[in-house]
């Protein structure tokens, strides 16, 4: 952490797939102080380092900036609080949601990256509705995190119950399973292991067109890399 500011990065079970699609949720607490003084909360997801950052977020991954300090709304004359999207290191996307993320109050917030698109919420409310991030193409080493800026005259802004979620977190996982009778004498722990295989999931199929003679060289990409090459 630093002066007014700190971070928390996580990495991930290996191996694992790129998070082309997840669920990321937690509960935040943003307010509590007569004053503004903090800045915001930002979710990262991308290729981060262990240094710490603050409520601009680090890297040129995915960026979602939760801005709790009121910013000025021109085309509105009005001051707002303010979701961002990053990606590749630019702003791709903005929404201005009045004075929405300073509760004082325990809050659920929500990111689903999909098939669809991204979506987040905060406080039950689904302030961006299935954005397509354009070139989202997340890589295998990629770490996720959260950072927040709480200002020179800390204001609360407290992250806590984390939750991420993803089908393509495990590729393959066995565990060894031992039987009892009676809870005291147990089968060997060789005697029989489970296994699971995670299903495999498309990213892309590429081209998206063909002539209608066909003869077109059709590849899937997918969890387990290029999955299959056909005519």
């Amino acid at each position: 952490q630093g002066v007014g500011h700190g971070s928390a990065i996580f990495t991930l079970r290996r191996p694992y797939n790129p998070l082309h699609w997840f669920e990321l949720s937690f509960d935040t607490l943003i307010g509590g102080n007569i004053t503004y003084n903090g800045e915001g909360i930002a979710i990262c997801v991308g290729k981060l380092t262990d240094e710490v950052f603050s409520d601009e977020g680090q890297g040129k991954g995915l960026i979602v900036r939760l801005r709790s300090y009121p910013v000025d709304q021109t085309s509105r004359m009005v001051e707002s609080e303010v979701i961002e999207v990053w990606y590749a290191g630019e702003i791709t996307h903005v929404v201005w949601i009045g004075r929405s993320l300073r509760t004082s109050s325990w809050v659920k917030t929500r990111l689903r990256m999909g098939p669809n698109g991204l979506s987040v919420w905060h406080n039950d409310v689904k302030w961006v509705d299935e954005y397509i991030v354009r070139g989202w193409a997340p890589k295998p080493d990629w770490r996720v995190g959260i950072g927040a800026k709480a200002g020179p005259y800390p204001e609360l802004h407290w992250v806590d119950n984390l939750r991420l979620e993803s089908l393509l977190l495990v590729d393959v996982a066995t565990a060894d399973v031992q039987l009892s009778f009676n809870g005291q004498q147990f089968s060997s722990a060789a005697a029989l292991s489970y296994g699971y295989y995670a299903a495999l999931r498309v990213s892309s199929l590429l081209p998206a067109a063909g002539p209608i003679e066909g003869g077109t060289v059709i590849r899937v990409d997918g969890s387990g890399g290029t999955l299959v090459q056909y005519k």
